[in-house]
C-alpha cells in the first residue's frame, strides 16, 4: 500500500494516469488529501474555492443512480460505486454510504439527496462497465423521461 500510495499520489502521476485521480487509499489520507481532485471534489478538504458550486450542482440533481456490478473486478470497493468504503485508517470495516463521513457531514450533497428519497441502488450482474442492453434499457425505463425512437436507435447503435 505504501509503494502505491508513494507512486499514485504523486504529481507526475496524478497528471499522467487519470485513474489516479479516483484513488483513495484508507490506510494513506494524509496524502490522498494533498492530490488536486477526488478530495476536492468530495469537498474533504478545507476551503476548496469550489465547495459551494460542487455542492450545490449535485445537490441539484432530479435523480442519482447508482449501479453496482456484483462481480466488478476493477474497483475495490465495490461498494464505492454505490458511495460506501473502507473507513479512514485501516481495511477492516467497510462503511455503507450511510456510515461515511461525506455522508453523515453531507460534504457534496449525498445526505440531501438521500433525504428527497432521489438515490437509487441498482446492481448488474457483471462485471465493470459489463452489462446488457436489458440491463441498460430497464434503467432508462425506470428513471429517465421517454426519450425519442431515434435517441434510443444512436444509443444502440453506439453500444455495439
Amino acid at each position: 500500500t505504501e509503494l502505491v500510495a508513494a507512486a499514485a499520489y504523486t504529481t507526475y502521476v496524478q497528471d499522467l494516469v487519470a485513474q489516479a485521480n479516483y484513488l483513495r487509499i484508507p490506510l494513506e489520507i494524509k496524502e490522498y488529501l494533498k492530490t488536486p481532485f477526488l478530495p476536492d471534489l468530495n469537498n474533504e478538504v478545507e476551503n476548496s474555492i469550489n465547495s459551494n458550486k460542487y455542492k450545490s450542482n449535485f445537490e441539484s440533481l432530479e435523480s442519482l443512480v447508482l449501479i453496482k456490478a456484483k462481480s466488478d473486478t476493477m474497483i475495490y470497493p465495490k461498494e464505492s460505486e454505490w458511495f460506501g468504503f473502507f473507513e479512514d485508517g485501516g481495511y477492516e470495516k467497510l462503511l455503507t454510504f450511510r456510515e461515511t463521513k461525506w455522508y453523515k457531514k453531507n460534504l457534496f450533497g449525498l445526505k440531501t439527496l438521500d433525504e428527497k428519497n432521489k438515490v437509487h441502488f441498482e446492481t448488474t450482474e457483471g462485471d465493470h462497465l459489463r452489462f446488457t442492453l436489458d440491463d441498460l434499457y430497464g434503467v432508462l425505463d425506470k428513471y429517465w423521461k421517454k426519450q425519442p425512437t431515434a435517441e434510443l436507435d444512436e444509443i444502440e447503435e453506439v453500444l455495439k
